[in-house]
């Protein structure tokens, strides 16, 4: 996957199952029943407990998890800090990402900004591990 294309992903379930999956070691995700009409993914966490994948890119209290983990991972400290452009800006050591909180699907609201915001960083870090380099000529 592109940095372009991380960058630009909107938060939902999408960026929450690539995160369960390439950051918090979670594994066979799919999609289980359906809540409030949307179908939910599950899988096996890490400590192989079976469950609902954690909605990462919109819950505040998830991704601060995700932004522990990625510093564990990394070695590295982060931050996370909002501008006064109303900008969420996370720095995980290797890769940065930022939202802003004038985003339609953030829709004003700061905690689902940086809950997004470190979940595409913790994606870019993930990416650089997981994708090999190409070689430019």
């Amino acid at each position: 996957m592109e940095r372009d294309e991380i960058l630009a992903m909107p938060a939902g379930r999408d960026v929450d199952c690539l995160v369960a999956e390439r950051v918090m070691g979670w594994t066979n995700i799919r999609l289980g029943p359906s809540v409030n009409g949307a179908p939910c993914p599950v899988g096996e966490g890490p400590d192989g407990e079976h469950g609902t994948v954690p909605a990462y890119s919109t819950d505040i209290a998830a991704a601060f998890g995700v932004l522990v983990k990625s510093q564990e991972e990394t070695g590295c400290r982060s931050y996370l800090e909002r501008n006064k452009a109303f900008v969420w800006e996370v720095d995980l050591g290797t890769a940065t990402a930022a939202v802003s909180e004038f985003e339609p699907q953030i829709n004003f609201d700061s905690k689902r900004a940086a809950a997004l915001a470190i979940c595409r960083a913790a994606l870019l870090v993930a990416n650089e591990t997981l994708e090999p380099k190409r070689e430019t000529s």
